[in-house]
């Protein structure tokens, strides 16, 4: 699942994992809890998140692989890779194990929507300014991971109700997989 912050990719991946019956892997819930285990990784993780960054390539590649190793069905991926670099790694990975990509789902939604959803959780460094910079270097990396995944790549509206979402990411996926 590729998309901005705000956009429900967290709570689609969330339900699309419950109705497949597959985990969900979240890169924010991976590293949030090995930060708080207070490990070594833990600790270099945190001091990432505690200075506004993202985590470098290879430590989200390896907590991410860490948690792939006990998925043998199936996974649905949220917010992972975040680079061609991650993608690549992923791929590699994955080809250790004879497994691959089925389909890579990109996440719409407009910028206003967006600045909105994300204002609204009342954070210091959530003002729409802040907000649309964090946006555009998003998509820069995003844009790129787009290109990369080609032809795997499924569109998805993701404005509106949470259930309205849900239908059409469902109805998306079969008419992938049907073609």
């Amino acid at each position: 699942m590729i998309g901005a912050p705000g956009s429900g990719k967290g709570t689609q991946g969330a339900l699309l994992a419950e109705f497949l019956g597959l985990p969900c892997i979240g890169l924010g819930d991976l590293m949030r809890a090995e930060a708080q285990a207070g490990t070594p990784r833990g600790r270099e993780l945190q001091a990432h998140m505690d200075a506004g960054r993202l985590a470098p390539d290879d430590l989200a590649s390896e907590i991410v692989e860490i948690a792939l190793t006990s998925s043998t069905d199936g996974f649905v991926l949220d917010g992972y890779p975040r680079t061609v670099a991650q993608a690549v790694r992923l791929d590699d990975f994955l080809a250790t194990r004879a497994a691959d990509l089925d389909l890579v789902v990109v996440f719409r939604v407009a910028e206003d929507a967006l600045i909105s959803r994300l204002a609204s959780r009342g954070r210091e460094d959530d003002q729409p300014e802040v907000i649309r910079q964090r946006l555009a270097i998003y998509w820069e990396s995003a844009n790129e991971l787009i290109a990369y995944y080609g032809g795997r790549i499924v569109e998805l509206a993701a404005d509106g109700a949470v259930d309205d979402v849900h239908g059409r990411l469902l109805e998306g996926l079969r008419e992938a997989i049907a073609s």
